[in-house]
């Protein structure tokens, strides 16, 4: 990079809170028998602090991605200095990368987000405070990532122009790509709103859109929509496919959902996966969402029903809290 770009200021730093002095003093004041590090956090000050202090850590439902598994392996004198002393990961593809990487012990475990989704099912969300807004069947593009900007909008003129009664909403993923999105809306002339501009008794007619550029609603829009796209998914990896499907609601995503392909494989003992038991609905373009989309809003199959399938899809892939708590308690127990 010097060579490259002479000009160029860079220093090598530890992450703020991951500096030598405030982990070692906030291990000192602590003082824990055992550390347990969750999905992706793997602070190497603290696991370095942790290894000198003679602090046993261990990894619980592991994640890891592809770049930093490289990474540990082009580093591995550093990484298996700082070890855990086991790995318990969510799917045999991340425990092969922690083994690479760190050369300890590691298993797969059940994903602790799927105890999380059954919990959910017993108290399933409700429609959205403004869901008296819309008068027409609502099409939600949920978590749509700035990628996708291109070539998702004019999915929208097509379902406008195919169901006279749909009513389009974008939630953007980052907030403050809303007005972009609503910017490209208008150049389209899909009439759009933002969500913060309306309040209950407000109405949203047909063949409008709304961007939503409130946070933490996706739920209450699952449970108001037709049909649902989960965004990041032609883009960027994909977002929460499985939140939806506690709606009652069956979604449909791209084909790009690295980021949760651990929600994607089989469950113990041959169980189907989610698109075998017909509880995802995977697209190569944009316009095959659009296919699905509708066919879906005029043929739903109930969301009583897909909350009863899933529930039973989940039923084989549940016990990674448990497993957790017990891993936990037997460490405890030999301290």
């Amino acid at each position: 990079l010097k060579q490259s770009h002479p000009l160029l200021k860079a220093a090598v730093r530890f992450a703020p809170l991951d500096s030598p002095e405030h982990v070692c003093r906030a291990l000192s004041l602590a003082r824990p028998r055992l550390v347990a590090l969750l999905e992706t956090e793997l602070w190497p000050g603290l696991m370095a602090a942790c290894r000198d202090m003679g602090i046993p850590v261990i990894v619980l439902n592991g994640r890891i991605n592809q770049s930093t598994a490289r990474f540990g392996k082009f580093f591995s004198s550093l990484t298996r200095n700082i070890a855990p002393e086991s790995v318990f990961a969510v799917s045999e593809e991340d425990r092969g990368r922690f083994s690479a990487m760190f050369r300890c012990p590691a298993r797969v475990m059940p994903n602790v987000k799927f105890d999380l989704s059954m919990s959910s099912l017993d108290s399933p969300p409700k429609a959205h405070e403004l869901s008296s807004c819309f008068k027409g069947r609502v099409y939600l593009f949920a978590s749509v990532r700035s990628g996708e900007l291109k070539r998702l909008p004019r999915c929208f003129c097509e379902i406008v122009k195919a169901d006279p009664r749909a009513v389009i909403i974008a939630a953007p993923r980052h907030m403050h790509a809303a007005a972009e999105w609503r910017d490209l809306m208008e150049d389209l002339g899909l009439r759009p709103v933002l969500a913060s501009s309306l309040s209950p008794g407000a109405e949203v007619p047909c063949g409008h859109t709304v961007v939503w550029d409130r946070f933490g609603d996706l739920p209450q829009l699952y449970a108001l929509a037709a049909a649902a796209f989960v965004g990041g998914t032609f883009t960027q990896g994909g977002q929460n496919f499985l939140e939806p499907l506690a709606a009652g609601i069956i979604p449909c995503v791209g084909p790009s959902t690295e980021n949760f392909g651990w929600a994607l494989s089989q469950g113990a003992g041959g169980a189907p996966s989610l698109e075998e038991a017909g509880l995802l609905h995977r697209v190569r373009s944009p316009g095959d969402a659009v296919r699905f989309m509708i066919a879906s809003a005029e043929a739903p199959l109930g969301r009583d029903r897909v909350r009863q399938r899933y529930s039973a899809w989940l039923a084989a892939r549940t016990g990674g809290s448990v497993l957790c708590a017990r891993e936990i308690e037997r460490r405890l127990r030999q301290d």
